[in-house]
């Protein structure tokens, strides 16, 4: 493989600049409406030095050594839910029912609640299970599950509705006296899931090692500050959700939300290498689009022995003028 040769640095300190640095040009593609309070590489100002040569040289891609695949393997006589206990562990089984007891138990200081009993791991399986089949037997109200004409044994039989909806009005993830107030400078949006993220986050990683090739929005109805307008997408309105995945399965390694412009700033190269962390220095390909791709990015990775490979915006900083030409049909590598 060959590639134009480069030489990356950040400016110093003292605030130099440097001829190769060029002002931000109007964005040639359509943009996302969100995409503009997004912090991206081009907008944190002329913190890099780059300058090409025409001089070639040839990139030695290092061998991918890494074991690939389940850390576990279920035999066939395995039923479905034990797959399902592999991402939903009894830790996280144990904070949802510790959390919701929590949140109960203050609720009921301020309005007494007497038909109220703690919720023990073995009932809140059953509930989920409830869940679950309340999404393949949908129904327009939830109570006529219930319901003499309507009902569902398999959720009838196992709970009476008052108590289904009473673990439904309790259901927490965090203890609210643990979360910082929404009007301080600089909340964490998503605080009531965090717990319940990160726990999920460590059990896609423990259960599968990826291949080399990685890469990188959910359907939504309802009031959230978090929710975006994407009119490129086929899903308009929906959460952001980062992801990085095995690109042969599409097994899911890490994720994140995107908040909003009031939630948590970063850049797309913070999003990138956070999601990353844990993959490093073991020579994975990174596949990425043209909202991600730059040169600094790029840069980065490399020197944490990993390879990147995307589109890229023709009017991105630091590229070389080849390919601003127009009818450039030069393929280069970076």
């Amino acid at each position: 493989m060959q590639a134009l040769h480069t030489s990356l640095r950040r400016i110093p300190l003292d605030g130099t600049t440097s001829e190769d640095d060029c002002d931000d040009d109007e964005e040639e593609l359509e943009q996302e409406e969100d995409d503009e309070n997004f912090i991206d590489d081009e907008k944190k100002g002329d913190d890099y030095e780059l300058k090409w040569s025409q001089r070639r040289v040839r990139v030695k891609v290092a061998e991918f050594n890494q074991e690939s695949g389940p850390t576990k393997v279920l035999s066939s006589q395995q039923t479905v839910k034990s797959f399902f206990d592999l991402m939903f562990s009894k830790k996280i089984i144990n904070l949802i029912c510790t959390q919701t007891n929590i949140y109960a138990e203050q609720q009921i200081l301020a309005k007494p609640d007497p038909s109220w009993k703690p919720l023990l791991p073995g009932e809140l399986k059953a509930w989920i299970g409830c869940l679950l089949a309340m999404g393949l037997n949908k129904k327009p109200n939830i109570k006529m599950y219930w319901d003499q004409t309507w009902k569902l044994s398999i959720i009838a039989d196992r709970f009476t509705r008052d108590r289904f909806l009473s673990i439904k009005k309790y259901l927490h993830l965090a203890n609210n006296a643990d979360i910082i107030d929404e009007k301080a400078s600089n909340p964490d949006r998503l605080a009531k899931v965090r717990p319940l993220m990160n726990l999920l986050t460590e059990n896609f990683q423990a259960q599968y090692r990826p291949g080399r090739y990685l890469t990188d929005m959910c359907k939504f109805k309802g009031r959230s500050t978090m929710k975006q307008y994407m009119k490129a997408k086929i899903i308009k309105w929906g959460y952001r959700i980062w992801k990085l995945c095995d690109a042969t399965d599409a097994y899911v390694l890490n994720f994140d939300v995107y908040t909003g412009a009031k939630g948590e700033k970063k850049d797309t190269s913070t999003v990138v290498m956070e999601l990353m962390e844990g993959y490093f220095d073991k020579n994975h390909v990174v596949i990425m689009d043209n909202f991600f791709t730059s040169v600094p990015l790029f840069m980065d990775l490399f020197n944490r022995s990993t390879y990147a490979c995307g589109t890229i915006r023709s009017n991105r900083k630091y590229l070389p003028e080849e390919l601003n030409e127009p009818r450039s049909k030069q393929v280069l590598a970076i």
